[in-house]
């Protein structure tokens, strides 16, 4: 951490207060460094262990997915091809397996999560206007009728035209997703 904190320093010194946040990871709790951010004015916050199920919900709900997908295929692979020791690759096949491992998994991951459903879930997407609590901030509700939405909208469009369009582009990711997903069936590296 220490190379990184002087990359950063280098990067925001200027005599303004600064907030650096770190997980609680051992290399994160390094107290010569804490003790010199503090002289520089940088106050240190560290997010206590436990708390990734409520500050990294895409980690929890997409990444992990997507994760174990990865290691599958390159189990898959592995099983296939004998263990490591017995594959020799160069650095510019490895860059192209590890793409080709990349694409699988992602297609493999595309097919097994509803993606509006977990982001519903996560409470990032609503559908409709009543007031919702999500489940990562327990105690929290957001009331979207408190909101002021008006401020944020051109004038050129009103706000059943600037809904429509937004709703229409997110339709149309959605088909093109489902599309990539029905076009190939699961995908192994072997007949990518």
């Amino acid at each position: 951490m220490d190379r990184y904190v002087q990359l950063w320093w280098s990067k925001v010194k200027d005599t303004h207060p600064k907030l650096m946040i770190a997980e609680s990871a051992d290399p994160h709790l390094n107290a010569d460094v804490i003790r010199d951010l503090r002289k520089k004015r940088v106050v240190v916050a560290i997010i206590p262990k436990g708390c990734t199920m409520y500050l990294q919900v895409l980690d929890v709900s997409v990444f992990s997915i997507f994760k174990n997908h990865y290691d599958d295929v390159v189990e898959e692979y592995i099983d296939y091809n004998g263990p490591r020791s017995k594959i020799k690759l160069t650095a510019s096949q490895s860059r192209i397996l590890c793409t080709r491992f990349t694409c699988s998994a992602w297609l493999r991951t595309l097919k097994s999560i509803d993606f509006v459903k977990v982001f519903q879930d996560i409470g990032y997407i609503w559908s409709d206007n009543s007031s919702f609590s999500l489940r990562t901030m327990p105690g929290y509700t957001f009331d979207p009728s408190s909101a002021d939405w008006v401020s944020s909208i051109n004038d050129d469009n009103d706000i059943e035209d600037r809904i429509d369009i937004v709703a229409d582009k997110s339709s149309e990711q959605q088909q093109h997703t489902q599309s990539l997903a029905t076009r190939s069936k699961q995908l192994t590296l072997f007949n990518m």
